[in-house]
């Protein structure tokens, strides 16, 4: 149950002039309308394999329906933040993708050292995480290669404010659970919220995980809930009547960033005509749900 996001680049008054298209309504919601929440949890797994245990667990907690004991957010996220930093990252730096850290589902030190070195964790201060970009332990030399890509401000997107909200755009990313971070904080600070904060959020997320964090919905009122995902925030709500489900309607972290005056159009939008071939890669560290290409336009 997947469509195309288009992502156009054209250029305006000597600025890039970013726009996209993304896909419509799939309907997939009206599948669930009719059918038991028990059956409408089970068919949305089904419909949406990305995120899969996130939307599972907060639709649970939208119909009032008993948790699980083990959800599988956390292996979620932590799997799906890997896979981005390990292939997805470098594939989109023109480098080689890297295979996942051995035993990464059972062996959490291991993982940790992969990602940090041997400190098995990332640097707390702003001055060991300069020492630590300058050094090779764990990923730091794609990081370094990474951050040196944009200058201060390049591809940053504007600031906004922190999922959840109402409608209208809003950040909705790994970064709304770390921002609070002495280092997050000099990066936006000296950086702005380009691609070295998105990254950095995502080691901060698998972290955690790694540390044992378990992720739970929450339920914000009834009927309507949310949960932690790789990407963010997932929000569904849903009306029940006579034990039918006769309403569904979902939020995605990708519905955030793709509004129009978003954060990832206003990202794109600060990347320097110069480097418009980036732009393939500052969407990866936005990291749609869905699959996407970047095309030139004529100039606007």
């Amino acid at each position: 149950m997947q469509a195309r996001l288009a992502i156009t680049l054209a250029e305006k008054d000597g600025r890039l002039a970013p726009g996209l298209t993304a896909p419509g309504s799939l309907g997939a919601e009206a599948l669930l309308l009719g059918r038991t929440p028990e059956a409408a949890v089970e068919m949305l797994g089904r419909l949406f394999n990305l995120c899969r245990h996130a939307q599972e667990a907060a639709a649970r907690a939208a119909f009032g329906l008993p948790a699980v004991s083990d959800d599988g957010i956390r292996a979620e996220i932590l799997r799906d933040t890997l896979f981005r930093l390990f292939v997805g990252l470098p594939r989109a730096m023109g480098r080689a993708p890297m295979p996942l850290p051995a035993g990464w589902q059972g062996n959490p030190a291991s993982v940790a050292q992969a990602l940090f070195g041997a400190s098995g964790r990332f640097p707390r201060r702003w001055d060991e995480f300069q020492d630590w970009l300058a050094g090779d332990a764990g990923l730091a030399p794609l990081v370094r290669e990474l951050a040196g890509m944009f200058a201060p401000g390049e591809a940053a997107s504007r600031v906004l404010a922190f999922a959840p909200l109402g409608p209208g755009p809003c950040e909705n990313s790994a970064a709304i659970r770390h921002a609070g971070r002495r280092v997050m904080e000099r990066i936006e600070r000296e950086h702005g919220r380009g691609p070295l904060w998105r990254t950095v959020a995502r080691f901060l997320d698998l972290e955690v995980c790694l540390g044992g964090w378990q992720p739970v919905a929450q339920l914000i009122e009834p009927g309507e809930a949310e949960a932690p995902s790789a990407r963010g925030i997932y929000r569904i709500s849903v009306r029940v009547t006579d034990g039918r489900v006769t309403a569904v309607r979902r939020r995605t972290p990708t519905d955030d960033y793709c509004e129009r005056d978003g954060a990832m159009l206003s990202a794109l939008a600060a990347l320097p005509v110069s480097k418009r071939h980036l732009a393939p890669l500052v969407v990866e560290c936005f990291d749609p749900c869905l699959p996407w290409h970047v095309r030139e336009m004529a100039n606007a």
